[in-house]
């Protein structure tokens, strides 16, 4: 990947050139691509961003050639900037293309953008594998660049709003009697290998797995609901039949040292997120529908912008 980012960069080197050559001058009109927010949508909290970063994927395109670039985003909390090595210009018109991914690596999957003809944005996910528990999000922008490549202004600005690529599940466990606490979750018999397609949108799901988490010590009250799965269990988006999915509770100072319910049948779409609420009584527990909500919706405050 590094010799042909090296080879793409010499490309963009020798557009400039080339223009040079004809007895063009740019030299008063080369503005750096920048990266100045500090926030994004799709990030519970925007440390985790600031401390891992972002990749982005760029080609373009117009009279003087096209190219590609790669890059991986960092935060400067010194300077509260977004930066990257090798800084890259605007170019006077031309057409880019921008797909960023967080996090920048992952060993639970590869990712594979494709540079093809009229759909620069494909890009596919593959052999990735849910039990990693690692999250994966994507932002993807264009933006065409005027004649004189201006300064960037208010129209030039381009935001990568993140959005989840997976769905998220959360358990929360209420108890009418005192003194229960829960020791073990586990979500079974989940989808665990997955690949996604940019251009169909979807998953192709296979084989099966159990999330769990464990020795954990998480106090049940009487009056609300506890979350036990410690912000979230990630999974594929996926078809859930009846008798599907099974998730099992382990508690102490309950009737019942555990509980099994099957998930009722339902469609976990990616970048949404579902509540579901146990309540253990004395002979039996009530096992309700799941809230949903966009995965996001708690914490939209911002973008990442490209300027």
């Amino acid at each position: 990947m590094r010799n042909i980012q090296t080879i793409l960069l010499a490309v963009v080197l020798c557009v400039f050139c080339s223009c040079s050559d004809r007895g063009e001058d740019i030299s008063g009109r080369r503005y750096p691509i920048l990266f100045g927010s500090t926030d994004t949508r799709a990030v519970a909290d925007i440390t985790d961003l600031q401390n891992n970063g972002f990749k982005v994927y760029a080609h373009f395109e117009g009279s003087l050639g096209s190219a590609s670039f790669e890059k991986d985003v960092t935060y400067n909390s010194e300077k509260n900037v977004w930066g990257y090595e090798g800084i890259q210009y605007w170019i006077p018109s031309t057409k880019y293309w921008f797909t960023a991914f967080y996090p920048t690596t992952s060993s639970a999957g590869t990712v594979k953008v494709t540079e093809q003809e009229s759909n620069y944005h494909s890009y596919t996910i593959t052999n990735f594998d849910i039990t990693k528990q690692e999250d994966i999000m994507v932002a993807q922008a264009n933006r065409e660049v005027g004649a004189n490549a201006d300064a960037p202004t208010e129209g030039s600005v381009v935001k990568l709003n993140f959005q989840h690529l997976l769905a998220c599940v959360v358990v929360k466990v209420q108890s009418q009697i005192s003194g229960v606490k829960v020791t073990n979750v586990e979500l079974g018999i989940v989808k665990s290998d997955g690949e996604y397609n940019s251009t169909s949108e979807t998953w192709t799901c296979s084989g099966t797995a159990t999330i769990k988490r464990e020795n954990l010590a998480v106090d049940i009250p009487i009056t609300e609901f506890a979350d036990i799965t410690d912000g979230g269990i990630l999974v594929l988006p996926q078809t859930v039949a009846d008798q599907g999915v099974k998730l099992t509770v382990t508690a102490t100072g309950a009737p019942r040292e555990s509980y099994e319910v099957y998930i009722p049948a339902i469609e976990w779409v990616k970048g949404n997120k579902y509540t579901y609420t146990m309540t253990i009584k004395q002979g039996y527990i009530v096992f309700n529908e799941p809230t949903v909500e966009q995965w996001d919706e708690e914490n939209a405050t911002g973008s990442v912008i490209i300027k």
